[in-house]
C-alpha cells in the first residue's frame, strides 16, 4: 500500500467522525433522560449566535450533593428569559453530565451528518480512483 493509499484509508476514516461523535452524543443524553434525576435550573445567561439565529442558553442547578453545577443548550430566539426555571436532568453519580428533553435529537441534523459522511466517502473514493488510474 503506497503512501497515498494509507492517506486515502486514513481520509475515509475521518468521514466517520462528525457521524460518530453525533451518534454518541445523542445516545449519551439519551441516557440521562432515561437514568437520570429531574431537577429545575435557573437560566442566568443567553447568547446570541450566529446571526441572532439561536441562542445559547446558560443554566444552574443545585445537585442533591448540595454544589452548584452548570450547563447550557442552543434553541430559537426568544424562546427562554433570563431567571427563568427549566427542567434539567443530570446523573447523580456526575451532575457534570445533565441534559434536558429534545437535545440531540434533531432528525435533520441526523441526516446532515449521514449526508456529510456519504459525501466524504464518495470524493475519498474518486480521489483513489484518480490515484488508481495515474491521473494524480
Amino acid at each position: 500500500m503506497t503512501g497515498v493509499n494509507i492517506i486515502l484509508f486514513i481520509l475515509a476514516l475521518f468521514a466517520f467522525l462528525p457521524l460518530t461523535i453525533f451518534l454518541y452524543k445523542k445516545r449519551r443524553a439519551e441516557k440521562i433522560l432515561k437514568e437520570g434525576k429531574s431537577i429545575t435550573a435557573i437560566i442566568f445567561d443567553i447568547v446570541a449566535g450566529y446571526k441572532y439565529r439561536y441562542e445559547v442558553v446558560h443554566y444552574y442547578f443545585t445537585a442533591a450533593n448540595g454544589k452548584q453545577y452548570k450547563g447550557k443548550l442552543t434553541t430559537t430566539p426568544g424562546k427562554h428569559r433570563i431567571r427563568e426555571t427549566i427542567e434539567v436532568f443530570y446523573l447523580p453519580e456526575n451532575p457534570k453530565r445533565n441534559t434536558v428533553k429534545g437535545a440531540w435529537g434533531s432528525t435533520v441534523f441526523l441526516i446532515f451528518m449521514i449526508v456529510i459522511t456519504i459525501v466524504v466517502l464518495w470524493m475519498t473514493y474518486k480521489l483513489f480512483q484518480m490515484v488508481s488510474a495515474g491521473e494524480i
